[in-house]
């Protein structure tokens, strides 16, 4: 986003963003925000051209005003429909598809509110790059560093609030997490003018992998056997994670465990069936999470038996599947305590 040469007459104007579901429910920008608005782009004429830098939040920012001072942008598809996914997950909850398609968090059809905030003169950057104190100078600021997010994310580079990071750089970590090495940046106003602070920092990453290794990792089982995991301390590691399944390829986020191993936990299975006199009959079967992978789906379970299962749904409408069938995806951030030589190992990496 670059602006004009001339900022006597030119203006950033800021945006608040809303993202909801087709339900109504309120989207979390944060994790997906980034792709609904280059969505937007690609498939909206109201941001056809307009150049814009986006939070990954609630703030858009463009060098030029939109159509409106309230755009309503309806029926923002992502590539990755739910339809399909919803289709081939297990759903404990035994509801019908129509009524699965009616959960938001699976929801992938978006419809998004951008409203006008306010404007100031790019001017008061300027201004404060010379040193002049101003009233605008700390919206200046953020503006800024809005725009420094923006480029660093289309540099496929990680961004955690004002933070950077580069995704090959690790500090090759042994276990299940390792560490990347960035760096935070942001504009400050001094009397001698506008200078940009950059430090050296660093994130706690999740390495990619079976959550079952994942999980003997983090809890120091040395002997891998899973009857030694504390599955209240795992519950609580793995709730928000995002995991790949491996019977369908499909990429979910974790909301908790089952309460019972996975040879006990049944749920109500629909059937449909032709009678006598060639009338179709429904009737509902209960069987273990266990026996539909093994008997129905035709796979083999060797360690999921004994196990809770991963619940990919919610409390209300549980989607239960069996754990080894879950991998953890790459790039997500560790926010648990480290080890005594963890700790000591990032000390010394980061000198």
């Amino acid at each position: 986003m670059n602006p004009p040469k001339n900022t006597d007459d030119a203006y950033f104007y800021r945006y608040d963003v809303s993202l909801k579901y087709k339900n109504g429910h309120l989207a979390d920008a944060k994790d997906i925000g980034r792709e609904v608005m280059d969505k937007v782009r690609e498939t909206h004429d109201e941001l056809d051209g307009v150049p814009f830098a986006y939070d990954g939040d609630k703030i858009l920012v463009t060098i030029c005003s939109l159509p409106a001072h309230e755009l309503e942008l309806n029926d923002v598809a992502l590539e990755d429909a739910s339809s399909n996914r919803i289709s081939t997950a297990l759903d404990v909850g035994g509801e019908s598809d129509r009524k699965r398609s009616r959960i938001p968090y699976r929801s992938k059809t978006f419809d998004v509110k951008i409203s006008f905030k306010d404007k100031f003169s790019m001017d008061s950057i300027v201004k404060a790059a010379k040193g002049e104190p101003l009233e605008l100078s700390q919206d200046a600021f953020r503006v800024l560093d809005i725009i420094l997010r923006q480029h660093s994310a289309e540099k496929d580079r990680l961004v955690f609030r004002q933070s950077f990071f580069e995704r090959p750089e690790t500090l090759g970590f042994k276990g299940a997490v390792d560490v990347f090495q960035g760096f935070s940046s942001s504009f400050r106003a001094t009397k001698g003018g506008l200078f940009l602070n950059m430090d050296l920092c660093h994130t706690l990453i999740i390495k990619p992998g079976p959550v079952i290794d994942f999980l003997l990792s983090v809890q120091n089982i040395l002997d891998k056997k899973t009857d030694h995991i504390n599955w209240e301390k795992a519950k609580r590691m793995l709730k928000g994670l995002r995991v790949k399944t491996s019977h369908n390829n499909e990429e979910w986020k974790i909301s908790g465990l089952s309460e019972k191993f996975c040879v006990n936990q049944t749920f109500e299975m629909k059937q449909r069936n032709e009678g006598p006199d060639g009338v179709e009959i429904q009737s509902v079967e209960q069987i273990s999470v266990y026996d539909y992978f093994v008997t129905r789906k035709y796979i083999s379970l060797e360690q999921s038996k004994d196990l809770p299962c991963v619940n990919i749904g919610n409390s209300r409408h549980p989607v239960f599947i069996p754990l080894e069938l879950c991998s953890l995806v790459g790039l997500q951030r560790y926010t648990k305590a480290l080890s005594t030589e963890q700790r000591s190992l990032l000390v010394n990496k980061s000198r």
